[in-house]
């Protein structure tokens, strides 16, 4: 064991026996006089030193309750700050968490809502890994400066540093989906660019190979980027050539073009689809056919004019199936056409014509001669008509007008003026033709207002003919009707089909049902009127009069005065009268008859118009 000296101590030697000399210096007595001393003689006291060893092994429960009470002191102190330490660095990673979460999905600077050429291409010209790396760099050198100590500091990069990874990792997952949807969207964009530019260039050959070339490259590059099979690029590339080729022969087929459609098709149909190919023939069929239907009747027409007979003749010689049927619905098609322009070009010149002749003008032998024959035999007559007359107004035919009065709205909607002036200009006065073009332009306004071309076409049979016979049309009995008996029918059928179409046209969406045929039949059969004969006059309904009756018909009623009987005949009651009569007797409910509108005529002093 090694000596250990100490100044003006005690001193123990080692010694082989099994004791040890100590010798100690004097000692002075505190309280001795002058300094007096002990004894001051060395002592020499023998120690046992394997006695003190074992006392010093020997337990002892003082001190080592003192040695645990240190140890325990000494953890609670180092657990308090290591606590203090984690609790600070769990809030600053929260922050990071916070943060990385933030410029990951935050609507304003989440890069998830970076996508395609906005993530690839950044205005700073650095990746987006770089620019939101660093971004994420900065935020966290930011929070560990605010920690409180080093070992916090230590222990948070330590930690943070699994967080920046994650964040690289999703920047990089999502910069390399958005440059392969970008590659899809530009593959996507070069091929429908070049199908599109297929249809424009379709007669510039070097422009549709490059089309073609680049929709093939673009569909490989497509494939890749998505790990398509060989046989997927294959199907692929021949959908979108399909696409591409159909819009080439569809845009020669516009141009008229049908041979060259044609003969593309026969080059390119070994890069269409069976669907493509099925439907890309119909096109190149009708095409062909179209153009073969175009060029037969063309001729046609410049060969015969529009003789018709003539020209389906060879067309039944010369064509057979389809293409005959082809031929002929396109030629009777462009005579109606051209015989429909004429009607137009013939009624605005009669139109003209008659309101030059009203007005009191002459016609040119230029506006005669655009008119048709008939035309201008009727408004010879009107001529002939007015020297004869003088100045005595022409009189209205009450069967020309009634006719015309009967007419359905949707048909009188049709009406041009041309159509007035041909067919009732020699049968109405100058102020009833006036009046009836204003019911024509009133009826047009009607039909647009509300469709009525659709009018129902009465097909309860049963219940006109019960009618007719009720009327004395055709006899109560048999089935078997002369020739004239049918002709009345039909005529009464016309006429109860023309008030069937007027009640429809003012009851939009309702139909003619049996009972209201009845109450028509009703109706007319009070209706009625005396046509003068040769013997007596007889009582016949108003509805089953022809014009010559209609022409000789009267009906009786009292005169102004209230005393005595007044003998009306139907054709003395001007048109334009009667109509106001009807409308007002319709405005209130009252039925409609001819003694009705005779009575008011005369109550009323006879009025001219």
């Amino acid at each position: 064991m090694p000596t250990v000296p100490l100044v003006n101590s005690p001193s123990v030697s080692p010694t082989t026996t099994s004791g040890a000399r100590y010798s100690a210096p004097g000692l002075v007595k505190p309280d001795a006089p002058n300094g007096a001393r002990f004894n001051t003689r060395p002592q020499e006291v023998q120690v046992d030193t394997r006695q003190l060893m074992a006392d010093a092994n020997r337990p002892n429960p003082m001190r080592e309750s003192l040695s645990r009470l240190s140890d325990i002191a000494m953890k609670v102190q180092l657990d308090a700050e290591e606590q203090a330490n984690q609790v600070r660095v769990n809030e600053a990673l929260n922050q990071a968490v916070q943060s990385r979460l933030a410029l990951t999905y935050d609507p304003e600077q989440g890069y998830v809502h970076l996508q395609g050429k906005a993530a690839l291409d950044r205005p700073d010209k650095k990746s987006l890994s770089v620019e939101y790396g660093e971004k994420y760099q900065e935020t966290l050198s930011s929070i560990a400066a605010g920690l409180g100590n080093d070992k916090q500091r230590a222990i948070f990069m330590e930690k943070a540093g699994a967080l920046s990874t994650q964040f690289q990792g999703g920047l990089m997952e999502h910069t390399a989906k958005e440059f392969s949807n970008h590659s899809l969207s530009v593959q996507s964009g070069t091929i429908a660019t070049n199908i599109g530019q297929m249809g424009l260039m379709f007669g510039d050959p070097d422009a549709l190979a490059q089309s073609v070339s680049a929709i093939k490259a673009a569909t490989a590059e497509e494939g890749r980027l998505r790990g398509w099979s060989g046989s997927e690029v294959e199907a692929t590339t021949i959908k979108n050539l399909s696409m591409g080729h159909a819009t080439v022969i569809k845009s020669a087929i516009d141009a008229d073009m049908h041979e060259f459609a044609d003969e593309y098709f026969k080059i390119h149909k070994g890069e269409l689809s069976n669907e493509a190919r099925l439907t890309v023939t119909k096109l190149v069929d009708e095409g062909v056919m179209e153009a073969k239907v175009q060029r037969v009747s063309d001729g046609l027409l410049d060969k015969y004019g529009a003789d018709t007979s003539a020209a389906m003749s060879e067309i039944r010689e010369k064509y057979q199936g389809k293409e005959r049927a082809e031929i002929e619905t396109r030629v009777i098609a462009r005579v109606k056409q051209e015989r429909d322009f004429l009607k137009q070009r013939q009624d605005d010149v009669m139109t003209q014509a008659w309101t030059t002749l009203q007005s009191g003008g002459k016609l040119s032998p230029s506006v005669l001669a655009q008119m048709h024959p008939e035309d201008r035999e009727k408004l010879r007559k009107y001529q002939r008509s007015r020297a004869e007359e003088g100045n005595v107004a022409r009189k209205t035919n009450i069967a020309a007008w009634l006719a015309f009065a009967d007419t359905p709205p949707a048909e009188l909607a049709k009406m041009t003026a041309g159509d007035l002036l041909r067919n009732y200009g020699n049968h109405m006065s100058d102020s009833d033709l006036k009046s009836a073009q204003g019911k024509i332009v009133a009826a047009r306004a009607a039909v647009e207002k509300g469709d009525h071309s659709g009018l129902q076409l009465f097909t309860v049979q049963d219940a006109v003919k019960t009618g007719a016979r009720d009327l004395g049309i055709i006899p109560k009995t048999g089935s078997k009707l002369s020739d004239s008996q049918q002709e009345a029918l039909d005529t009464f059928k016309h006429k109860i089909q023309d008030k069937v179409n007027n009640w429809e046209a003012q009851n939009p969406g309702k139909r003619a049902s049996n009972e209201l045929i009845g109450e028509i039949v009703q109706k007319e059969k009070v209706n009625v009127a005396r046509v003068r004969g040769f013997f007596r006059d007889e009582t016949k309904p108003v509805i089953t009069m022809d014009d010559d009756d209609l022409g000789k018909a009267y009906v009786t009623v009292r005169a102004a005065d209230g005393k005595g009987i007044d003998k009306v005949p139907l054709a003395s009651v001007p048109a334009s009268y009667r109509m106001d009569a009807i409308q007002r007797r319709k405005a209130r409910g009252l039925p409609v008859t001819e003694s009705a509108i005779a009575q008011m005529w005369v109550a009323d002093g006879k009025p001219k118009n």
